[in-house]
């Protein structure tokens, strides 16, 4: 095992301060792309909802404009699974493979 495999990984405490009119980005769609080599992408997106309610065949394609992209290691992924896991207090499936 390197030197590099062998530090611990440690948890860093973050806060996000509200300021007063600065609006905030959202978003309501998100798509993972996984790139190999243990890679992926994360697109967060926004979509208007209502303009989806004159096409009662859902089976379209609907444009969306990108808010942010996310790249991640793999195991950046697995920490995010598990602190969304933990927020939501949910268990995660023992067939996810680590």
């Amino acid at each position: 095992m390197s030197e590099q495999e062998r530090v611990e990984l440690q948890q860093i405490k973050l806060s996000f301060p509200y300021n007063k009119g600065n609006l905030p980005s959202y978003s309501n769609a998100v798509l993972v792309n996984n790139l190999g080599e243990g890679t992926l992408i994360i697109d967060f997106g926004f979509f208007d909802p209502l303009s989806t309610k004159d096409f009662p065949n859902l089976d379209i394609t609907f444009e969306v404009d990108l808010v942010t992209r996310v790249l991640l290691t793999r195991q950046t992924a697995m920490q995010l699974l598990n602190s969304l896991s933990s927020a939501l207090n949910t268990q995660i499936s023992d067939n996810i493979e680590d």
